[in-house]
C-alpha cells in the first residue's frame, strides 16, 4: 500500500502498511527526499535512524493482535527546520502492549532528538521530530 506522492511544495507524504518490510521501504523514502532537499550528514543519518525506530514502534506495538492498519511520514522544512511526523492510528500509547525486549527506540529518538515529542493523536500516535536542516 506503499503511498509514493510528494506535494507540488517539495513536502513528503508517504503512506505505509505497518508492516515489517514496510520500514526499509519507508526509510528509502525519507532518505530520497533528505537528498532532493539537501539535508546533510550527520542530521539525515540521525533522522533516518529515529524514523526508523518510529516505523517499527508502529509495526510492533500500533495494531496488536493481528489488525491491519497504516502508518504515514510527513516531512517538510519550517522556517528552515526539518520537520518530520510519523503516525498511525493504531490504538495509542496508552493501550499499546508493553514492549518484550529492546524497547529502545523512543529512548534513542529521544537522545537524538532532545526536543522530539510523542502524543496520543486520538486515534493512534504521533511522533514529531523537529532539527535545524543543514
Amino acid at each position: 500500500m506503499a503511498g509514493w506522492p510528494e506535494r507540488e511544495s517539495g513536502d513528503l507524504h508517504a503512506l505505509f502498511d505497518a508492516v515489517a518490510d514496510s520500514v526499509p521501504e519507508a526509510r528509502l523514502r525519507l532518505r530520497a527526499w533528505c537528498d532532493a532537499i539537501h539535508v546533510g550528514d550527520p542530521i539525515r543519518g540521525d533522522l533516518l535512524l529515529a524514523v526508523t525506530e518510529a516505523a517499527a514502534n508502529v509495526v510492533r506495538h500500533a495494531y496488536p493482535d493481528g489488525h491491519a492498519g497504516s502508518f504515514a511520514i510527513d516531512a517538510r522544512r519550517v522556517a528552515g527546520d526539518v520537520v518530520v511526523t510519523v503516525r498511525d492510528e493504531g490504538v495509542g500509547t496508552g493501550r499499546a502492549a508493553p514492549s518484550r525486549g529492546g524497547g529502545l527506540g523512543l529512548d534513542i529518538i529521544g537522545r537524538l532528538f532532545p526536543d522530539s515529542s510523542l502524543c496520543d493523536a486520538d486515534p493512534g500516535t504521533r511522533v514529531t521530530i523537529r532539527t535545524p536542516g543543514s
